[in-house]
Order: structure tokens, then sequence, then C-alpha cells
């Protein structure tokens, strides 16, 4: 079968915020659709998704990594498509990223910004290892750290410094001592660390590097989450499994809850200007609203 091969570059929150096209996409072209990633992982469960390659398998620029021949390329697919609204009129900073991308491939606006990441039962084993371990349901997942972004090391560590939550023992364990009957559930890299102290907290634990499928399947387990400008936001608003949650937003130029933000959200802006910071007693307050309906 031959499809429309549909090329996603950037980070992870912007490949699952992508998405929210697959379905008008297939529309479009009246068929599958087949979509070359850096993370092609997180489509290969999408009933709508043909193919999902790596993107450097089409990338004959790069000659350190071993690419697919032009004729497989032009047997498969009709048209390579790439359109990346990090380089249209979202730099204006108006229209949310979502509706930047329909824009440019053509597809009606949406008034939502739900995504469209799909999992199975394969997607389980995080889930099942941690309730094993833990031996409780009710839990929220927390990320205070991570979000870089790649190629730039210096411009990676000052936006990390706006963008990571200040002090992470001082959030955690108010919140871990508020809700004792709750396991908050920290999602996070090797390379992003947490206060040591966390790790003396009863009620709260870490899962690290898990498969992309495994962050889904976790957060559509989830009660509710706590996280910073990064993927958790984007997986919790899948179209079946809406979680609405808190998002804690430092002052970086660039993205804003307006252009990769979801209105469904309680999203709250740092009290500082030149790092993340919110008082515990607010979110606390927000988490206890949320956690009450």
């Amino acid at each position: 079968m031959k499809t429309n091969l549909y090329v996603v570059t950037g980070g992870i929150g912007k490949q699952v915020l992508f998405s929210n096209l697959i379905e008008d996409l297939a529309k479009k072209d009246g068929t599958l659709i087949s979509i070359a990633s850096v993370y092609p992982t997180l489509f290969v469960n999408h009933p709508l998704v043909y193919s999902s390659i790596d993107l450097w398998d089409i990338d004959h620029l790069n000659i350190e990594h071993k690419t697919l021949d032009p004729k497989l390329i032009d047997k498969y697919f009709h048209n390579i498509i790439g359109f990346d609204p990090f380089f249209s009129n979202y730099l204006k900073l108006e229209n949310h990223i979502i509706n930047s991308w329909r824009e440019g491939l053509s597809l009606i606006p949406t008034q939502n910004t739900y995504t469209d990441i799909v999992v199975n039962s394969d997607n389980a084993k995080t889930y099942n290892g941690f309730l094993h371990i833990e031996e409780n349901e009710r839990f929220v997942i927390v990320q205070l750290r991570g979000g870089t972004y790649i190629n730039n090391k210096s411009r990676n560590e000052k936006l990390k410094e706006i963008r990571d939550y200040s002090d992470t023992y001082q959030l955690i364990s108010a919140i871990a001592n508020r809700f004792c009957d709750i396991h908050f559930l920290i999602v996070r890299t090797a390379e992003d660390a947490y206060d040591e102290r966390i790790d003396k907290l009863p009620n709260v634990g870490y899962v690290e590097n898990i498969p992309l499928l495994d962050i889904q399947y976790l957060v559509n387990k989830c009660l509710t989450f706590i996280s910073i400008d990064s993927c958790i936001q984007h997986f919790a608003v899948n179209k079946e499994n809406l979680k609405k949650g808190i998002v804690l937003w430092g002052n970086i130029v660039g993205p804003q809850i307006n252009t990769i933000g979801h209105k469904y959200n309680t999203n709250l802006m740092s009290e500082k200007i030149n790092e993340l910071y919110i008082h515990e007693d607010v979110i606390l307050e927000k988490l206890e609203n949320i956690l009450s309906q």
C-alpha cells in the first residue's frame, strides 16, 4: 500500500501535539497516512497510521546514518510532506501550534487541542510493575524537571533554569504530606536529578527513562498530574482519556499557554521573573480542588 508520508520534527511534546491532526489528515487523503518522526514509537498503535518510521531513515544528508534507498521511498510513499509550524506565522505567538500546523497542511482549524496517542495492553508493563511494588492504584503524576532542547548546551541550561521548578523538595514534600493516602509518581529521565531528600518520603516514587507509550498508559490511569511545560501535559489531553491537571509555567521567551498549552488545565504562571516558583500553598489548593471533583 502506498501512502503520503508526513514528516514531524521536534521534541516529544511537539510530536504528541501532532497527533491531533492524524484523523483529519487521513480524511483529507482518503486513506491511511504514514509518519516519519524522531520518536516513531509514538504512532505505531494508531489505526490510521499505516507506517511509522524513523525520520533519519529518509535523511540522505546525514552521512553517518544508513538511509532508505530512494527507490523504496518511491515504492511506499506518494508524497513526502513536511511543514514545521516553528517556521510559520506561529512565531507571532498568536495561534496555537495545532492550528498553525493545520493551516500549513490545509486542514480546517479546531477549537480543541486533544491529542491522539494510542496505547494497548503491551504498554501496561510499567503500570503493572508500579502497582505490584506500591500496591496502590491512586496516584498523581509529577514532572518538575525536563523538557530540554537539543544542539545548544548553553541555551539548554539557561532555559532549564527558568523552565524547571526551583525547589523540588519543598513542593513535593508539601503535597505528599498533605495527601498521605495518595501516591505521587515522579516521571523523569536519568539526567533530571531531584533533591535526594525526596527518596525518604513514603508515598513518593520514581519511574525513569521508560518507553513513551508506557508514559501515556500511566497518564491514562492517574488521578491527575502536576507538571512543568513539558510532555506530560500533552499526554494528559488524550481525546479518549482526558486528565485535567496543574501546569507550572516559567517566564521563558517563546511558547506560551495560548500557543502550546491546554485550556482544560489549571495553568499557573511563575511568581518570580527569573525562576519557576509558585508557592506550595497555591498548588495545594488547586490540587485539592481537582481531587475533590
